[in-house]
């Protein structure tokens, strides 16, 4: 999983935290936050869909 922004970023790590099934990886992005608005956590996520239909 690679984010774009750091609300990505915190979404990939409680997402891959969570999945049981198997390994996951998240590459941290370069520079500086920009300070996107966060979402909740426990929504569902495409990038959480995503992992599970890959896996």
């Amino acid at each position: 999983m690679t984010p774009s922004d750091e609300n990505e970023c915190r979404q990939m790590l409680y997402t891959g935290y969570h999945y049981n099934d198997g390994p996951s990886a998240v590459r941290y992005p370069r520079g500086n936050a920009v300070g996107v608005e966060l979402t909740p956590l426990e929504k569902t996520t495409n990038w959480q869909r995503h992992c599970e239909a890959s896996w």
